[in-house]
């Protein structure tokens, strides 16, 4: 008895779960040209073949990672924590640790320039000369010529490589509301090298990755090892400057144009003083021209008054001698007429 009853519930719960059975008899079937369904709670009626769906394979790609070393020697010291280091020092070349690298130049560094020769004396009466040497050179101090190479730079370990050696990194920044410097570089440290007792200098970099931006101009260079161009542009690095040195330099600039237009205006006194020198030289050719003129002139008269001179006394003789000769022709005609009277 109890077995039927066991079996009657178990039948009616095995009909119950079925949700999806309807009779025959309560099927709404519709058009199938209209693409409606063939019954309310089943599938639909699909029109021609269906594209079966693409297959896309996962291409394998190979990524080198760094695989952590396992340590089965079943020691409690771990070689990866520096304060298991008691009696010696701990190995260079932490992630974190920063570096000092000593600056070495290969070129071989210019002779001391010579003396320049002794400026000559200003010669006597050159005002020009003496105003435009006395004009002050507003030039800055910090000239690019005067640059002296860094002895030493700090790089940062950024990390260690499976090989052990060091990926280091430094950088230097500088910027305000208008200028902006940005100098980036990194390298690479052999684990040869960290592991020699020696200091580290720029000729143990290689594989030199070097990133500079100024003012929106863009320089990058890759190299084998470190060149001496890298240090002399981390030597030359443009700070930006502040408020204050950019009014210094706004009033250094206004003081350089007042001496320029100063500068053009000594040199225009200078044209116009040696103009009036030429024309003072001509006019006293002309003055001696014109004395030398009048002595002449004055000559000449000198000359001529003597000349009427000389004929006056000519003249003055002949007609004292006129005279003389009219008196004695007169002397006898008289005396004749006396006789006559007589």
């Amino acid at each position: 008895m109890k077995l039927q009853v066991v079996i009657i519930l178990s039948s009616f719960l095995v009909t119950g779960c079925q949700t999806r059975v309807v009779p025959i008899s309560k099927r709404d079937y519709v058009n199938q040209s209209s693409g409606a369904e063939i019954y309310k709670k089943g599938r639909k009626i699909q029109d021609g073949r269906k594209d079966p769906p693409q297959i896309f394979m996962k291409k394998k790609s190979i990524r080198i990672k760094p695989v952590s070393k396992t340590d089965n020697n079943g020691s409690l010291f771990s070689s990866d924590n520096p304060e298991n280091y008691l009696f010696y020092d701990k190995p260079r070349g932490e992630v974190g640790d920063m570096i000092p690298i000593l600056v070495r130049v290969n070129q071989a560094e210019g002779g001391a320039a010579g003396g320049g020769g002794a400026q000559g004396e200003l010669e006597a009466g050159q005002i020009k000369d003496e105003l435009l040497a006395a004009l002050p050179e507003f030039t800055p101090r910090d000239d690019e010529s005067n640059i002296l190479p860094l002895t030493s730079i700090k790089f940062k370990v950024d990390r260690r490589l499976p090989n052990g050696d060091l990926i280091v990194s430094t950088y230097r920044t500088s910027k305000n509301e208008t200028q902006s410097s940005t100098i980036r570089v990194k390298a690479r440290i052999e684990r040869a090298t960290l592991m020699a007792k020696k200091d580290i200098t720029t000729e143990d970099l290689l594989d030199v990755d070097w990133y500079q931006r100024k003012d929106g101009e863009v320089i990058e260079r890759d190299s084998l090892s470190w060149q001496d161009e890298y240090t002399l542009r981390m030597s030359g690095f443009d700070e930006a400057k502040s408020k204050m040195a950019q009014q210094l330099e706004t009033k250094r600039e206004d003081l350089k144009k007042v001496r320029d237009r100063l500068r053009d205006r000594i040199n225009s006194l200078g044209k116009e003083r040696r103009q009036f020198a030429q024309s003072r030289q001509k006019l006293d050719q002309e003055k001696k021209k014109l004395s030398d003129t009048i002595q002449e002139y004055d000559n000449k008269i000198s000359e001529q008054n003597n000349t009427i001179e000389e004929q006056k006394s000519i003249i003055k003789r002949q007609q004292d001698m006129l005279d003389q000769l009219q008196n004695e022709t007169e002397s006898p005609g008289d005396e004749r007429g006396a006789a006559d009277a007589g």
